[in-house]
């Protein structure tokens, strides 16, 4: 996606934050800085989420350039609805920002600035304050934190981390995020510190700017305070045993049809089948009608057309299933690819296979959309990279050689 000179692109994950959703968004809706565009990705909210923002973009859409809500069909976890969000950015610089946090009017106009003045450096964080229900009642909370770019990089390409930036307040330059992709789901809650480590283990200058322009609100729903809670950390991280999700990516519904058909034919099954629908139209009630065994559903029409290898990420974040088949939306799948594919996994301990015929080594590997893998590996690789172009694939398949065992 090609981006727009100058603008801010805001990407607010939220979950059952309706409560403070509106006021998160009114402290970016009076930034001092005019030229930003909000991409609020909500997790599959409960509570009435939806509603509010639907009245509150209607009531505010002239405010910003642009500002888009989509709603994911299940719950992916904070990480990977922040990397759908960046996916959707326009903007040559990406915020994250909290749903239930506040930021200071002039901080994206400061960020912005010492972007453009200090050309060497890739993202920059600010100090923050922290507070309850009510923003006036907060402290420093930036005791942790470093001001020394040279301190910063060494705290993080350490053999033991330490975390000193507060991810929550970074703005980032497009191209960091389209060669690291985003968050991974390495744990379930202190994502963050390796999101951090991977900018700069991959070269990326990292600052702070010494001023607290953030307020961070501390309450018990959020993560930080649930590292001990088993349940969360078990449905978290939880996959269904032996189910394959079937990802396909549809431009054309009319082109698409035999591969659904074969998709829903297959012998195996213990099957989900994830659409995601990046063409014009609303397409949901044409599946709805090929699916006649009732074969586990997810949809999703994307807001902006996002294109591969992105969209083929997101299916990948939406999958429940222990195993992860990319599928092309216009040939047909054996019948039987499933059931070979995972008795192959199971039985001679591969993370990774491909239905061709050649040794699926990296070099050999042709078709993203023969493989088969362990729905792990892309909670550890985040997926596919948009960064190298024409050697997406390749580049995903030498990453995952090197601590996953690939069929040979």
């Amino acid at each position: 996606m090609s981006y727009i000179k100058d603008l801010v692109s805001v990407v607010i994950p939220t979950y059952n934050y309706s409560k403070y959703i509106t006021e998160t968004i009114d402290s970016l809706k009076y930034q001092t800085y005019k030229f930003i565009e909000i991409i609020i990705i909500d997790d599959c909210s409960v509570d009435n989420t939806e509603e509010i923002l639907r009245e509150y973009i209607f009531n505010n859409k002239e405010y910003f350039h642009d500002i888009v809500y989509m709603k994911l069909p299940r719950n992916s976890d904070e990480w990977w609805a922040l990397n759908i969000g960046f996916f959707m950015c326009k903007g040559e610089y990406i915020v994250i920002h909290g749903s239930d946090d506040i930021s200071e009017k002039t901080k994206i106009d400061k960020q912005v600035k010492y972007l453009q003045k200090n050309k060497s450096v890739s993202c920059v964080a600010t100090g923050y304050y922290s507070c309850d229900e009510d923003i006036k009642n907060c402290i420093n909370g930036s005791f942790w934190l470093s001001f020394n770019r040279q301190e910063i990089k060494y705290n993080y390409i350490a053999a033991r981390v330490k975390h000193c930036i507060c991810y929550g307040t970074l703005m980032i330059r497009r191209f960091v995020i389209e060669k690291i992709i985003g968050t991974k789901k390495l744990v379930p809650v202190i994502n963050d510190m390796y999101f951090v480590r991977d900018i700069v283990r991959n070269g990326f200058v990292v600052d702070n700017i010494k001023q607290n322009l953030y307020y961070i609100r501390t309450h018990k729903r959020q993560k930080s305070k649930s590292i001990d809670d088993k349940d969360y950390i078990h449905q978290s991280m939880k996959y269904i045993e032996d189910r394959v999700s079937a990802v396909i990516i549809i431009n054309d519904m009319a082109k698409s049809i035999k591969a659904l058909k074969s998709i829903l034919n297959q012998s195996y099954k213990n099957i989900e089948i994830i659409v995601i629908n990046e063409s014009n139209k609303e397409i949901y009630d044409e599946i709805i009608k090929l699916n006649h065994k009732d074969t586990c559903l997810c949809y999703l029409k994307t807001k902006r057309k996002i294109g591969f290898p992105l969209a083929l990420n997101v299916g990948a974040y939406l999958a429940r299933g222990e195993f992860i088949a990319f599928n092309d939306s216009e040939n047909i799948n054996d019948k039987y690819r499933y059931e070979k594919q995972v008795k192959d996994i199971q039985e001679n301990k591969f993370d990774l296979v491909t239905t061709e015929n050649k040794k699926s080594t990296v070099k050999n590997i042709a078709n993203i959309y023969h493989i088969m893998m362990l729905t792990n590996i892309i909670n550890t690789t985040a997926g596919i990279s948009s960064y190298y172009k024409g050697k997406e694939i390749t580049k995903f398949l030498e990453n995952v050689e090197k601590n996953y065992n690939v069929k040979k």
